[in-house]
């Protein structure tokens, strides 16, 4: 614009969003890949732009003028310069980096379940705040604690960091099941039967680690979605502190209980419970059963490599198979 240009030029805002070029080693591609295991991944649409970069030049003023009027400006210019008539239709996510001076202490933006996300100048290069707004296209809402919505710095979707390093994170209990990235390893209890586990809770950075499950075992599980009569739903989760989890700012190593609206489509999540080894959290009144509780025996941690949570899930009255005593050899 005449007045104003973001701070960081196309080569850097590849390396930081894409990893393309630099020595970037955490970026928003990288990390949101290293959280699925591969199964989410972004890269440019080279059809479009330098490498999915591309620098338009405006004739508004900046200073002082509303981050929406910049944004739309921008918007239109693109398709302008693009020679189209949407520019949702180069990508399924498009990033607006603003430059600095426009009115207000945002910092950024995205629309829900949609295509457009919008930062404020050097909020462009951050991975946290990137991961955070894609994450709103996605349909993830805040992760929170107590009265403050972004208070959860167990995961993204709490608050942002203007660091281009980290934190090495990923996604809480709630968000994690809604992303569908573990299908194998997360386990829904409702309140219609009585139930019971008792097992090895895993967190996301362990994934690869977890142990062989045979018919009959209490499978290594990463979350579990607890489902009461009625009210909101809760989350089990092991928030492991290593690897692709390794930067986490809250909740390193304990067992966490989350809450949030009923289903697993937009819906804000709050912490309720840290659990160490020797704890107890009861759900009063989990259906006509009563009460549900979930009980943290141990935690066993191995920097590397598997690390657990020894939980046990219980709702009702369950009857649980007692060892069988081997048979003896005969004796000659």
């Amino acid at each position: 614009s005449p007045d104003s240009e973001t701070s960081s030029d196309e080569n850097k805002l590849r390396e930081e969003i894409l990893g393309i070029g630099g020595t970037d080693v955490t970026n928003f591609a990288s990390q949101y890949s290293a959280c699925s295991y591969g199964q989410l991944t972004f890269s440019p649409n080279t059809l479009y732009g330098n490498q999915g970069i591309l620098t338009t030049i405006i004739t508004n003023n900046v200073e002082g003028v509303a981050n929406s009027v910049i944004r739309n400006a921008m918007t239109s210019q693109a398709q302008i310069d693009l020679g189209i008539s949407q520019l949702r239709d180069t990508a399924d996510h498009v990033l607006l980096c603003i430059p600095p001076g426009t009115d207000g202490s945002w910092i950024g933006y995205a629309f829900i379940n949609s295509w457009l996300s919008v930062y404020n100048d050097r909020w462009c290069e951050y991975p946290s705040i990137l991961m955070h707004e894609i994450g709103h296209n996605l349909n993830l809402a805040h992760s929170g604690e107590g009265n403050n919505e972004y208070d959860d710095q167990s995961g993204m979707m709490g608050y942002s960091y203007s660091s281009d390093e980290g934190p090495v994170m990923c996604f809480n209990g709630p968000k994690s099941y809604q992303l569908g990235w573990f299908p194998n390893y997360q386990t829904d209890v409702a309140d219609s039967a009585p139930f019971y586990w008792k097992g090895a809770l895993i967190g996301t950075a362990n994934r690869d680690q977890a142990a062989t499950c045979n018919p009959g075992d209490y499978c290594d599980t990463i979350v579990f979605r607890l489902i009461p009569e009625n009210g909101n739903e809760y989350y089990v989760a092991f928030n492991r502190k290593d690897g692709i989890n390794s930067g986490v700012r809250e909740g390193a190593n304990q067992v966490m209980i989350t809450n949030r609206s009923r289903g697993t489509s937009f819906g804000p999540s709050l912490i309720f419970q840290k659990m160490n080894a020797n704890s107890v959290y009861t759900i009063q009144n989990f259906g006509s059963e009563g009460d549900l509780t979930v009980t943290v025996d141990d935690i066993v941690l191995n920097q590397g490599s598997r690390s657990y949570a020894e939980v046990t899930i219980q709702f009702g009255e369950i009857d649980t198979p007692s060892p069988t005593a081997a048979t003896p050899s005969p004796t000659a």
